[in-house]
Order: C-alpha cells, then structure tokens, then sequence
C-alpha cells in the first residue's frame, strides 16, 4: 500500500490513491475488531482472525502508511483511521510491548528483529510529530518508548571481524525452518528503506549493505547463477535475504509446488533490457545534439542501479567493496559524508536514489 501512495502521483489519479488509502484503512479496522492479536501476521480477505504469529513490525507499518496518504481521506474515513492508529499504539506501547522480541519480517526468525524496531521508531517519530495537528492523540508515553528504541539500534552491530548489522539478537529459528547463518542480511537495509534511526550515511549500513552485495554476486558461493549472466550486460544483481535463505524462487516444495519468483524475474527481465537500451539511446542522442558537450556524472558518485525505495526493484551491479546509501526520503543538500578510511565529502545533489555506489578514486 505505502508503495502506491509514493508512485501514485506519476502512476495514478490521487482520488484513486485515497480511495485505495480508504478500502486498506477500512480493512485494517475490521481486522482489529475481528479478535485476537492486533500485530498477528496474516488476516483472511474477510478481515478475521488467523491465529498468526505475532509480528509487531505490522501496526507501526500500518500507522506509516496511513499517516502518509490521511490528508486525501474524507472526514469519515479519518475518524475510523485515527481509531486504527489509536490501535495499533496501544499495541505497541501496552506493557512495553515495543521491546519485546517478535518474529522477523520474515517469519521465520524470532528475537529482536532491527527491522520491526526501526519501523516502530519511524512511526512513533510520525505521530509524535504530527499527531496532534491530525487529531491523533499521542500517548505521554510515545517519547520515552522512541528513546528507547533509538538506544537499541547501535547495538545490532556486530563489530570485530565481521562489521555489519545484524539483522536479529538472540536470534531462534521458526519450527520447521532449517538452521541458517541469517547475517549479514537485507534486513538492515529495508530498516534503513522503511525505518528510522539507521542512516543511508552510517559507515555500520555501508559496510553491511556491501557485504550483502558480494555474497550474492560471483564468486560467492551462494552467489545466483543469473547474477553472473547479468553482470556481463550491465544489469543485476538479484540479492536474496540473509545469508543460508534457501527460498531460492525455484526451491520444489510438498505443498505449494515449485515457487514462482524466478519465473517472475526472467519474465521481467527482457523489459529491464530494453529500458536499458532505450537509457542508452536517449543519452547517445543528447551528446550528440549538445555537440558532445553533456557534462559526464560525478565520477565519485555514480548510480549503482534503479531505485530500491520500493520493494520489487531491480539494482545495479556494483564492485566488491561499494559505498552504499540508502533512502525513501529526501537526502538534504550538502549532507557531510564519511567513507571508511575517514576521507569526508560533500554531496550537493537532492535526491530520492535508494542506492548510490560511491566510485573509488
């Protein structure tokens, strides 16, 4: 849902986003009333209760994507969702609940996931802030839970050796599940896509998101086999979850079959190319119209791929050690940068890039 309230200004008419806003706020509402755990992970299309497993990173989701589109409901509509988001606080904020572990984004892994907690973060900060001028009563004790979670994040570094994130302490896998390394993850990355209090500038991100780049990419030995075959045209690559996923898009299952994602990714492929090539030929054609005079990009900063803000997006191959940031906001004009040999630069471009390799000298 968040992702069609960000693209519906270019993709859709903004009465069809609210009027999705409205049916998904709606939803949300009957799935609360419908009994047992606000944070339970799955709901029936009728809006009842699963027995899901609880999953605490959904009600701060769900208050994000509200908030972002409630000025485009009608009246109505905002009384019933200022009563989900009244919800979804008292879920988070009853008895702590904000600093219990919880399974992963996933659901697969239970402990204390630095996605959900990112995410409870960014919506704390949202209501904190905007509550009021909404008519969303913001509980005294929101500030207090915000500090605390923001205190927790640093601590998912893993420091020595290994230099990333983890991505859940005190980490058990699900029944059923096969034991599996887990880090470094792509959960760090979509906290810092999603959530607050993970920075696209943090070294700690930038030394985690290349550490998930290169264990995808050849000559991994998890590396997928189409990543190879992409790198040679310049397009890729495709990163998987954490390290040990066995959800490959092709694994054969008793239930359900063989899984379709790789089917969907070869599918898209041939329109990733021709996109390219159409890239191609549009810059061809204004160097030469301007007399070859196109200033060429910055050479210390060069886009590594497609916008990653939404799930679904395709990135561009990078180098084995790439300085990522990452972003769904806006990056402010002349934010002071640091790479990991303590050179500090300045980047003077406003941008919504989810990931940007910094180029070596």
């Amino acid at each position: 849902m968040s992702v069609v309230l960000n693209r519906a200004p270019a993709q859709i008419p903004a009465a069809g986003a609210s009027d999705l806003l409205a049916s998904y706020v709606n939803f949300a509402s009957t799935c609360q009333a419908s009994g047992g755990d606000v944070g339970q992970a799955h709901y029936t299309p009728e809006g009842t209760s699963t027995g899901s497993c609880d999953e605490s990173d959904g009600p701060a989701l769900r208050i994000l994507t509200i908030l972002k589109g409630f000025a485009g409901l009608d009246e109505p509509t905002q009384t019933v969702a200022r009563n989900v988001i009244v919800a979804d606080l008292a879920y988070l904020l009853d008895d702590n609940h904000y600093q219990n572990p919880t399974y992963n984004l996933w659901e697969d892994t239970f402990g204390q996931s630095i996605f959900a907690r990112s995410v409870q973060l960014a919506a704390l900060n949202q209501v904190i802030s905007l509550g009021r001028g909404l008519g969303i009563p913001v509980p005294p004790t929101a500030q207090a839970a915000a500090t605390w979670l923001r205190q927790q994040l640093p601590l998912h570094w893993s420091g020595g050796p290994d230099d990333y994130y983890v991505g859940v302490l005190d980490a058990s896998r699900g029944e059923g599940d096969p034991p599996a390394p887990y880090d470094p993850s792509i959960d760090p990355v979509l906290a810092c896509t999603y959530g607050a209090g993970v920075p696209p500038y943090d070294p700690r991100l930038l030394s985690t998101a290349a550490q998930v780049h290169a264990q995808w990419t050849e000559p991994a030995p998890a590396a997928y086999p189409v990543n190879g075959a992409d790198a040679t045209i310049g397009i890729g690559p495709c990163i998987g979850r954490y390290n040990g996923d066995e959800y490959s898009g092709w694994s054969l299952t008793s239930n359900t079959g063989h899984h379709h994602l790789g089917r969907l990714y070869m599918r898209v492929r041939p329109a990733l190319l021709r996109a390219r090539g159409r890239h191609q030929e549009w810059h061809s054609r204004t160097h030469r119209s301007s007399g070859g005079d196109v200033p060429a990009p910055d050479s210390r900063t060069v886009a590594a791929g497609l916008k990653l803000s939404h799930p679904g997006d395709h990135a561009q191959a990078g180098h084995r050690n790439p300085r990522w940031i990452t972003s769904t906001t806006r990056v402010p004009c002349r934010r002071q940068m640091s790479d990991r040999r303590g050179r500090r630069e300045q980047d003077d471009r406003v941008s919504r890039i989810a990931i940007v390799r910094r180029s070596e000298p």
